[in-house]
């Protein structure tokens, strides 16, 4: 007997991360994760099964049988991209950038007019090469993705990833921007609270260096923004929260400074304006 069942979508949390299974799901929750996002393939009661023992493994974190299992059901389905995806992520888990970089450049090629797995794709190779230690790969892959009228889920796996590029090449002020837009993209972002969780203190202590930078060039305002921000991260912390405000006297300070200037040189203006306007000399009125 034939069913209609649906391949490939388990993968998807594993891009944010090999190890992002938390809760198993239940066959009857699989098969709608798998329906939402994934056109449908005939699939017999064996391979639906095989399928099913790739979900386990995964779980289980044995990447050795989820590839084994993969590639038997690629002989079966060698045109249907999720499953390269899947052999990718797997790929990934047992630390084998080179083989899973492969099966996710495939997965493109093969995923014809699917946006989705073409970004899941893409999303594959940037991890891929950052695991080989390049960036510039990386950030190229990932920066190809066009956002518009992607779907929550997978505007916030892009979001973390870059976050995670950020961090591997020391940029903790682009790193905490990625992670913000992740966690306001309206998904579950639990993967990218979890890792401004970890690194608040790096990311408040780069702000603090921002704010000192903006306040050491006369640029007040900003460094008050940045303060701000290293004490939204910090609260109790009493060197960022004293920035603050010596940035905000110091704005005011420079701001009423920058009125009476103004004052000093329109005041005259002002004057021989009034003086034509009083004597109907438009002529010198409108120069």
């Amino acid at each position: 007997m034939i069913k209609k069942y649906v391949v490939g979508t388990i993968t998807t949390s594993l891009l944010i991360s090999p190890f992002a299974w938390s809760v198993p799901l239940t066959n009857q929750d699989l098969e709608k994760l798998l329906e939402k996002y994934e056109p449908r393939i005939d699939l017999n009661f064996a391979d639906y099964s095989e399928l099913k023992s790739v979900h386990a493994y995964m779980n289980e974190e044995n990447y050795e049988l989820a590839i084994t299992r993969t590639e038997r059901l690629i002989h079966n389905y060698p045109h249907y991209a999720p499953l390269y995806i899947t052999l990718g992520v797997a790929h990934l888990g047992k630390k084998n950038p080179s083989q899973a970089l492969q099966a996710f450049q495939t997965a493109e090629k093969k995923s014809m007019d699917s946006l989705t797995n073409t970004v899941k794709a893409r999303i594959g190779q940037s991890r891929a090469y950052a695991m080989q230690k390049d960036l510039e790969h990386a950030f190229a892959v990932i920066d190809s993705i066009d956002l518009v009228e992607l779907p929550a889920h997978l505007q916030e796996v892009i979001f973390y990833q870059r976050a995670k590029l950020f961090k591997a090449s020391g940029q903790l002020i682009p790193m905490y921007e990625e992670l913000q837009k992740a966690i306001l993209s309206g998904h579950n972002n639990t993967m990218a609270r979890q890792m401004l969780g970890k690194y608040k203190e790096e990311i408040a202590w780069a702000k603090y260096e921002q704010g000192r930078a903006f306040f050491d060039s006369n640029n007040f305002g900003q460094a008050e923004k940045a303060f701000h921000e290293a004490v939204l991260l910090m609260p109790d912390n009493p060197v960022y929260i004293s920035a603050v405000e010596e940035a905000h006297n110091e704005f005011i300070r420079d701001l009423k400074f920058r009125m009476d200037q103004l004052k000093i040189q329109i005041t005259p203006i002002l004057r021989d304006l009034s003086w034509y306007l009083e004597r109907d000399d438009y002529e010198n009125l409108y120069k």
